[in-house]
């Protein structure tokens, strides 16, 4: 319910004097995908050993790009469907940044759970 009510928000008209027409489904993918990875590399130069752990802010900033990341993923799709603009490229764009995304997910847990450079951390 959450995300159907949000992407109503979502400019979706064709009123030339908008500034803003509409929002391209594969714009929400990349940026879902862009709160993923930030976050991600923001925790690897926190504390590059992999062992010692990092400021708070920075796992709140996870938990909040995970959280944008998982909006976006939900969003792309609603969006494509409201604007009639589905396609297979899309659909593709959008498992290939959920791929990307997964590697990254799992980057910024080990660093998070500072499991070290252990072949444990990386199983």
């Amino acid at each position: 319910k959450f995300w159907s009510w949000l992407v109503e928000y979502l400019p979706c008209n064709q009123d030339p004097n908008l500034t803003i027409h509409w929002s391209a489904p594969n714009s929400l993918t990349f940026g879902g995908l862009f709160f993923m990875v930030v976050p991600s590399m923001i925790t690897v130069m926190s504390c590059p050993d992999l062992s010692t752990p990092a400021p708070q802010w920075v796992y709140l900033l996870n938990a909040i790009g995970i959280f944008i990341y998982q909006t976006c993923d939900a969003l792309d799709g609603k969006q494509a469907r409201r604007t009639g603009s589905q396609s297979s490229f899309g659909e593709l764009f959008d498992h290939g940044c959920d791929a990307i995304s997964t590697i990254f997910a799992a980057l910024s847990s080990i660093y998070v759970l500072q499991l070290g450079t252990g072949w444990y951390g990386f199983v």
